[in-house]
């Protein structure tokens, strides 16, 4: 079973159909540098945040760029990673955005969600005195690689594999035991350079912007408690 996620990214490159991105001048292409500094970024829906870039902070001995994020997100359902990520590297394989745990937090609040409507819908249609528990649980690499180090049209890349459990265990009232069985989800997100082309919006025209398609696909399987 496959499900597809479409999300179109716009890109901005420089004078080629392919670059490195390594060093200081590759990373002022894509954000701002100087302590201070902000972005302000529209979203399809007409809400707008900004991004302001504020010391870099230390991890696991790693030292990576920084933004403070305005407003605050409320509904972790509503995450983003290209839009939402507050921490990022550019290094040898590209630009890398540290989500782990904001993928897992998005995950578990969207799983959660969903839950919720398929356990109040099984509880309407089950026999008086049934019950069903329901458990998801998530996992999530640390770095989403938002684009290779080198990058050109038609090429494609992964950009981050996370996976969820979702546990259900039923209990009839004329059943000797409950019966448990467990939805595995294995999540692979991938990037693909489209086209080159113009780009014209409020702020002006952009040329030779990388459009970048990402796409989701789930492969789901079961496990009973017997399997």
């Amino acid at each position: 079973m496959y499900r597809r996620f479409h999300m179109l990214l716009l890109v901005l490159l420089l004078n080629c159909f392919s670059i490195t991105l390594m060093g200081d001048e590759a990373v002022e292409i894509y954000f701002p540098t100087t302590i201070g500094s902000f972005w302000v970024y529209e979203e399809q829906d007409g809400n707008e945040f900004t991004r302001t870039t504020v010391e870099g902070e230390e991890i696991d001995g790693e030292t990576y760029q920084a933004f403070s994020i305005e407003p605050d997100l409320e509904d972790w359902k509503a995450y983003n990673p290209y839009l939402h990520s507050s921490i990022y590297d550019i290094n040898e394989t590209g630009i890398n955005l540290l989500v782990g745990e904001d993928f897992k937090k998005t995950l578990q609040a969207r799983l959660e969600s969903e839950c919720d409507v398929f356990h109040n819908f099984f509880m309407l249609k089950a026999d008086p005195g049934a019950t069903l528990d329901v458990s998801p649980k998530t996992q999530a690499q640390d770095n989403y690689l938002l684009l290779p180090d080198a990058v050109e049209v038609n090429e494609e890349w992964d950009s981050v594999k996370t996976s969820a459990e979702i546990s259900l265990e039923f209990q009839d009232p004329g059943m000797q035991k409950p019966d448990g069985f467990t939805f595995v989800f294995d999540i692979i997100e991938s990037g693909k350079a489209l086209e080159i082309e113009t780009v014209e919006v409020s702020t002006g025209t952009f040329e030779e912007c990388l459009k970048v398609e990402y796409r989701t696909e789930t492969k789901v399987s079961v496990m009973t408690e017997d399997a």
